[in-house]
């Protein structure tokens, strides 16, 4: 298998253990052969196969996965033992730690998706979470539905619980995550 990047020796300037990633090939419509990347730890933080790629000054290390075609952008973080897999999308300062697995949906600003925490997108019509601001996920998403929590602690999938709060339905915030990334892939920063 070829590979489609490489770790540099460029290291990060605050954590020189992390090290920035370069295109070898073309990875999908934006990153070209020879496009720098972000920083990863090793090589099984990002996967060679796909279109999977970590962009800006983000961050996958640890024993955390960034695979299929998954992007983390700006400075977002996955570490631990988390997984960013399918079609999942993290901005800003989002954090992905623990345990947690990131099916699909958009991480945005502050939130954290931890423990064993698990996003992905409804079965039934293909829409996606997406988790705004300081949200602190610690159970399961996966309706189609928007979510800004403070706390929340659902054993399995369904209802939110008595420990949610600020639970939003429906709306126009709620996209399917692949017209989502068409609109992404143009202005990288949706309107707000």
């Amino acid at each position: 298998m070829q590979k489609k990047y490489e770790i540099t020796s460029l290291a990060h300037p605050q954590f020189p253990w992390l090290h920035r990633i370069r295109a070898l090939a073309d990875i999908n419509e934006e990153v070209h052969k020879g496009a720098w990347g972000g920083f990863v730890e090793h090589e099984q933080n990002l996967s060679q196969e796909g279109t999977c790629w970590i962009y800006d000054q983000a961050i996958c290390c640890e024993h955390a996965v960034v695979e299929r075609s998954a992007v983390l952008f700006q400075e977002s973080l996955a570490k631990g033992n988390a997984l960013v897999t399918g079609n999942a999308v993290m901005y800003q300062t989002s954090v992905a730690e623990g345990a947690c697995r990131i099916q699909s949906g958009e991480i945005w600003d502050r939130a954290r998706i931890q423990g064993n925490a698990q996003v992905v997108a409804s079965w039934k019509t293909g829409y996606a979470p997406l988790i705004l601001a300081d949200s602190q996920v610690y159970g399961n998403v996966c309706w189609e539905s928007i979510g800004k929590w403070e706390r929340s602690a659902k054993p399995e999938c369904g209802e939110p619980d008595t420990r949610t709060v600020g639970f939003f339905r429906g709306g126009d915030s709620v996209r399917k995550v692949n017209e989502s990334k068409k609109k992404v892939k143009q202005k990288k920063q949706p309107q707000r």
